[in-house]
């Protein structure tokens, strides 16, 4: 497929052409000043002292190549600033799931407010990972109760994100096309990317593709739909792309919670890492929303379990 082809590229080009590029620049070199190198190997035979300079660039020429292909098939300890970053915000984002795990009991107030400041924080952090160079705006929409709809609750930049936007979720009676992005991630439980918000407005299951062999590797999980909500103005809608995951996946293949979701102006930027990405920081989110959940819940069963006012007085 097309866009497999071009998200392969992408990653290509991401990862390996600088070191190609070297290594190309390398070999040119070499044959341009191939006459100066073939004189400095006779100089060296009639044991003739060659220059520093002359040492330092057969050093440096040499170094190039074998530094380029290390990289590129070697057991390379480099990593990229979006690694690092990457690193740093899931040990922050854990340290803080750790700490909601072990606070003790909450009331219902404390647990929600502890929420909304986890997630607006993770949604900062995780903004400025995904899609590196790339300007993102990260979103969280929330499953209402009793109501088959989830509505945006949360936006890294509430000016770009229509906060309080609904979205249906598809069903039975209710068409995938009649949705959006975060719609139909939300009922297939699935990565679902929209390359080109602005066009054709396509949503793409995607999902991991295990049997590649490769770490990186996302394919097409289905057929794409032309999907979308308008929001109330059209200043909500200034993004090009659009990457969307389920929150809180449970062992039926069910979505809990809602849908995490990354906008940027660029188009089709997102490659295999990012996909990756997302779904870790969606599953660090569940985490934080099943805590939460479980609070409450404790909290409404001590306030059942509570005898009534007056109670023990009229017992005595």
């Amino acid at each position: 497929m097309l866009w497999t082809a071009k998200k392969n590229v992408q990653v290509w080009i991401r990862k390996e052409l600088s070191h190609w590029l070297a290594i190309g620049l390398a070999f040119a070199v070499g044959y341009r000043e191939h006459d100066e190198f073939v004189q400095l190997y006779y100089d060296v035979i009639c044991h003739t002292m060659p220059s520093f300079f002359e040492i330092f660039i057969v050093l440096l020429l040499l170094g190039t190549i074998a530094a380029a292909l290390w990289e590129i098939w070697g057991n390379k300890l480099s990593t990229s600033p979006q690694e690092k970053l990457f690193v740093r915000v899931i040990r922050s984002l854990l340290l803080e799931i750790e700490a909601m795990l072990f606070a003790g009991a909450l009331s219902q107030e404390e647990a929600a407010k502890r929420f909304n400041n986890f997630v607006k924080g993770f949604l900062a952090l995780t903004s400025s990972t995904v899609c590196a160079h790339k300007e993102v705006d990260g979103g969280l929409m929330l499953k209402a109760l009793n109501r088959d709809v989830i509505t945006r609750t949360h936006a890294s930049d509430p000016s770009t994100l229509d906060v309080g936007l609904e979205v249906r979720i598809p069903a039975n009676d209710f068409a995938e096309k009649n949705s959006g992005p975060g719609g139909i991630s939300f009922r297939r439980a699935k990565l679902v990317y929209m390359p080109s918000v602005k066009k054709r407005k396509e949503a793409w299951p995607i999902s991991w593709d295990d049997s590649s062999g490769r770490i990186e590797d996302y394919k097409l999980d289905g057929i794409p739909t032309e999907a979308w909500v308008t929001a109330s103005s059209p200043q909500y809608e200034n993004f090009a792309s659009m990457l969307c995951a389920p929150v809180g996946r449970d062992q039926n293949g069910n979505t809990r919670y809602g849908v995490l979701e990354y906008t940027t102006t660029a188009r089709d930027p997102f490659v295999d890492r990012d996909f990756m990405m997302v779904e870790c920081f969606a599953s660090i989110l569940s985490q934080a929303a099943a805590i939460t959940a479980q609070c409450i819940i404790s909290s409404e069963s001590n306030q059942e379990q509570q005898p009534p006012a007056g109670a023990s007085a009229q017992q005595r």
